[in-house]
């Protein structure tokens, strides 16, 4: 990942989304507008979009359990990907927030538990991935969505 993320994943890849607006955030106001809470929803909605767009499986949204809430459970076989999105608004010309930086050790040592949790709860699933998938708003323009694959290991 950028930097501040060192452990395995690589980003496979970045495209800019087609942005639809969601019934969840105001519609009328620039993003640079939108509460903390609007923007978390707004790149959800839009991390959901691209992944289902590359062919990645949504079986759950805002998986929640007494440990923690998964953004995004998707499916591959029988693996389950608990995808954690990171969104933060772009301010200034070319200047970068780089929201997967904050998908911290402690973040990932959580994400950890909530996976192990997951495989008890789901039998059926044979093991997790955790990927990582940011996204850079930006006032008139669309939004950069980056998907980081297999972003950080289990067992570490």
């Amino acid at each position: 990942m950028r930097d501040g993320m060192t452990e395995g994943g690589t980003a496979r890849t970045t495209a800019r989304a087609k942005a639809r607006h969601n019934r969840r955030v105001r519609a009328d106001v620039p993003v640079s507008g939108y509460t903390t809470r609007e923007v978390g929803i707004r790149g959800e909605e839009l991390a959901a979009e691209y992944l289902q767009g590359i062919g990645v499986e949504i079986v759950e949204r805002n998986w929640r359990c007494p440990y923690g809430e998964v953004d995004i459970v998707g499916k591959e076989g029988d693996v389950a990907l608990l995808i954690e999105v990171k969104t933060r608004l772009r301010h200034g010309d070319g200047a970068a927030p780089f929201p997967e930086v904050a998908v911290d050790e402690r973040k990932r040592n959580r994400y950890r538990l909530l996976g192990s949790i997951y495989l008890v709860e789901h039998p059926r699933i044979a093991s997790v991935r955790f990927d990582v998938v940011s996204v850079e708003l930006v006032d008139g323009d669309e939004p950069l969505i980056t998907y980081y694959l297999n972003a950080f290991q289990g067992d570490e």
